[in-house]
């Protein structure tokens, strides 16, 4: 895990890694850009929360699952598209993204999460 690791600007994850653990990247203030393996499936809760530099973030189409308040806090986001194969995101997932502008839905999700852009000032649906 690189919990808090205040230094670590980008990182590349292993290829064979199938999920993010909870809490994986959460607080890493200087990382401003991650690309989410083909990989993986599922993110885990705050696994990329508080990582206020993100400005960019790219997923791909094996993604099925975010879970709860996963990008909580990412200050810098300011846009997220999300591919067809998500299902479901969790709760509060980009509460506390202040400039988030732009989120694009899939049409695949079965139910959007409570307060899933709570305090997104910027956001507009």
């Amino acid at each position: 895990s690189f919990k808090g690791c205040k230094s670590l600007e980008n990182i590349v994850l292993s290829t064979s890694l199938t999920e993010i653990p909870d809490c994986f990247l959460s607080g890493c203030q200087n990382l401003k850009e991650i690309s989410i393996p083909k990989s993986v499936k599922i993110i885990g809760k705050n696994a990329i929360s508080f990582c206020s530099a993100l400005t960019q973030l790219i997923l791909h189409f094996s993604l099925i699952k975010i879970k709860s308040e996963c990008f909580m806090g990412c200050d810098s986001l300011v846009k997220v598209v999300f591919p067809h194969s998500v299902t479901k995101i969790g709760k509060y997932a980009f509460q506390y993204c202040k400039s988030l502008e732009y989120v694009s839905l899939p049409s695949s999700m079965t139910e959007i999460a409570k307060g899933l852009f709570y305090e997104c000032k910027k956001y507009q649906k």
